[in-house]
């Protein structure tokens, strides 16, 4: 099995898709900073199931996909395929050729295919933890990380190496047994609960049978209680209705009837429009205006009549008569008319007025003599005659017209209080209906209950007692002259309550009915006790089997340890020239907060300088740790080697002897895996059989520029 090619689509500055292949065992990739190198190592670890979002270089998914640059759209996706050649099945799969992908999204789905089926992510981490590729990712080692060795703890290096020793498919076959024991230790207990569920139950069961008997003797008084309540319940409510039902029926139609009839009255009443008041109004401002005018006509006659005799006096005598004399007299006539209110007395005031008004205005009696002429004064009069008799009759007509909308108003008046009359006397016979109506209504409303009840006692009695509770129907119920009093039939009724509560504290389950459900309960059961068996039986080999993988992966560890440590120190005396250097397991003891004390296994790393004298390894300066480091991660890929071995800029700190060092355990390296190899230094890329060199254009986007060094080679010979 070996590596076949990258390709990468959309992913960090990848926005055209590229194709890295790998046919040489050495591959390195170089190119500025920048330039988008290192992302060919996080699509590594992308497509082989990398979860967390910090060894990306993100914060969430969406920060891994192309997100556009001069002239480039952003992608929607980013997508990574890794193939492998299969062809000796190194992979537990049935094909010569596996293509591992996974596809990003913009809302943070992520999506896992295996020779473009889909699957799960935990299928992908199984499938490649057989060939020694695992979660920790020391097959992919960036700069800066390969210190996290010697920076972790104890526990955690102890995890790389079971990582870098395959133990992960072991483990999780072991997790695997656990989860699946703890899930028996669930059903036994669930079992158990179950048993203790129904083991009081089937002590009560056996005290339904033994009750059986008793219960029988109290149910057969039951029934004979029930025949005799159900028959003359059942003849009281048909009797009842009988009597009540069309008696509602009659007091409704009453009721209704009367209703009718004060709405039709009411409506004929609201019919009747009052057209008189407004047309005896306006008669009486006609009859007003006459009068007015025919008042103005009198006053002008009694005026003329007094210039008229005035004109007369005067061709008789012309005595003069002295002004003051004249005024005084006006003075009181015009007193008088004031108090005056019969019609003749205002006329004649109105005439003498009138007169000694005209007088008045001249400056003597004399001088109005002379001024009118006496047949002109007649002809007035005489037109003032006839206005006045006009008036006198249209007042008349007017007045008997106004008299007759009276009195057809008075008529009118009449019929109304008739109709209301007539209305109370239907509202009272309406009221009288009601109240009627709502005292049948009332007592239909109690039998109804009655009937409800008689339902409720027939669904009760035929729980308790069975189909024998119909046989009430063939009872008769002896006839009496005098009806019953309900009072009797309620103590019967308070009868069967109490036989009915002492037939239910007895028990109302029929013998049948309790040795049934006793066999159910005793099956199930005893099937209850053969699950618990067979639960044990389960949890038994799944605790066989977790010690069998256990001891398993602590002889592969130990064996491994072993064998990584001699490997480590050989690559430390290679880096070192000189020196020691070992791993080492150690126990320690830790006590959890129950007070209990949790014994850990840890590993150690042990080193030995040559010319120097270092006690624990914070003593070792940057390129000792860097090269330490090395030392170890090549020392576990030699005794387990994956497929492949991702080398981001770990030879960044080594000087140039320290380079030449490194390059020698690359060659060794690449015996046993291929190995991609992200390097700026000149001693790494001389191992190399393929250089890819990767750049950025305008745009931010990441391109790709290959050369194969054999078929250079062939080229220029």
């Amino acid at each position: 099995m070996y590596l076949k090619e990258l390709q990468i689509e959309g992913f960090k500055s990848f926005g055209k898709p590229v194709t890295l292949s790998f046919p040489t065992r050495i591959t390195g990739i170089v190119g500025p900073n920048g330039s988008g190198k290192s992302n060919v190592t996080e699509a590594f670890r992308f497509v082989l199931g990398e979860q967390s979002m910090k060894s990306l270089r993100g914060r969430r998914g969406e920060d891994l996909i192309f997100n556009g640059g001069d002239g480039a759209s952003r992608a929607s996706k980013a997508s990574v395929r890794v193939t492998f050649d299969n062809t000796d099945h190194t992979l537990d799969d049935s094909f010569d050729e596996v293509t591992v992908s996974r596809t990003v999204r913009r809302d943070g789905s992520n999506e896992y295919a295996v020779n473009g089926t889909q699957v799960r992510h935990r299928d992908i981490v199984e499938m490649l933890a057989g060939v020694n590729i695992g979660a920790t990712g020391h097959h992919i080692i960036s700069q800066g990380e390969a210190d996290s060795i010697l920076n972790a703890s104890p526990e955690e290096r102890k995890e790389i190496l079971e990582d870098g020793l395959g133990l992960k498919l072991l483990q999780y076959r072991r997790a695997e047994a656990e989860k699946k024991l703890e899930r028996a230790r669930q059903n036994i207990a669930e079992t158990d609960l179950l048993i203790r569920e129904l083991t009081p139950h089937m002590r009560h069961l056996k005290r339904q049978v033994e009750r059986y008997k008793k219960a029988r003797a109290v149910r057969t008084e039951l029934e004979s209680l029930y025949a005799d309540y159900l028959a003359r319940e059942t003849r009281y409510i048909a009797q009842t209705t009988a009597e009540l039902e069309p008696r509602e029926h009659a007091l409704a139609r009453q009721m209704a009837d009367a209703e009718k009839k004060v709405s039709d009255e009411k409506h004929r009443r609201a019919g009747t429009k009052d057209d008189l008041t407004p047309r005896i109004q306006q008669t009486e401002k006609k009859l007003a205006a006459v009068r007015e005018k025919k008042d103005a006509a009198a006053r002008e006659l009694g005026r003329a009549e007094g210039e008229h005799s005035a004109l007369e006096r005067l061709g008789n005598t012309n005595t003069a008569i002295e002004r003051k004399k004249v005024l005084e007299l006006r003075d009181d006539i015009q007193h008088r008319a004031a108090a005056a209110n019969q019609e003749e007395r205002s006329r004649l005031i109105d005439y003498i007025i009138g007169r000694l008004t005209a007088f008045l205005k001249t400056d003597g009696i004399n001088s109005a003599a002379q001024r009118h002429d006496g047949d002109a004064i007649r002809k007035e009069q005489e037109t003032l005659r006839k206005t006045l008799e006009r008036l006198s009759k249209e007042e008349q007509e007017i007045t008997a017209e106004r008299d007759r909308l009276r009195e057809q108003q008075e008529e009118r008046i009449g019929e109304m209080r008739k109709s209301e009359s007539a209305v109370i006397a239907l509202m009272d016979e309406k009221a009288k209906a009601e109240r009627e109506l709502s005292d049948t209504r009332r007592r239909l409303a109690v039998l109804r209950e009655d009937e409800t009840q008689l339902r409720r006692e027939l669904e009760e009695g035929a729980v308790l007692v069975g189909p024998n509770i119909y046989a009430y129907k063939e009872k008769k119920v002896p006839e009496t002259e005098q009806p019953e009093k309900r009072e009797k039939q309620k103590e019967r009724q308070r009868q069967l309550e109490r036989k009915k509560i002492q037939l239910e504290t007895i028990g109302t389950d029929s013998g049948e009915d309790a040795f049934k459900e006793h066999d159910e309960v005793k099956e199930r059961m005893d099937f209850l006790t053969r699950e618990k068996d067979d639960l044990l039986k389960s949890i038994a080999d799944c605790e066989q089997c977790i010690k069998r993988v256990q001891k398993e992966v602590d002889s592969r560890f130990a064996e491994g340890i072993k064998k990584i440590s001699g490997e480590f120190e050989s690559f430390f005396k290679i880096l070192f020239g000189g020196g020691t250097a070992a791993i080492i397991t150690e126990k320690t003891k830790i006590e959890k907060d129950n007070g209990e004390t949790e014994e850990r296994i840890g590993v150690e790393v042990k080193v030995s300088l040559p010319r120097k004298k270092i006690r624990s390894l914070s003593q070792l300066s940057g390129g000792e740790r860097a090269l330490v480091s090395i030392a170890l991660l090549f020392a576990i890929s030699q005794v387990t080697p994956p497929p492949f071995l991702v080398l981001d800029e770990t030879d960044a700190a080594l000087d140039e002897a320290n380079s030449r060092r490194y390059a020698s355990i690359i060659e060794v390296l690449a015996k046993r895996s291929q190995l991609i190899l992200v390097t700026h230094n000149r001693e790494t890329m001389h191992c190399a059989g393929a250089l890819y060199g990767i750049t950025m254009n305008a745009a931010g986007i990441s391109t790709l520029l290959s050369v194969q060094f054999d078929e250079a080679v062939q080229v220029a010979k």
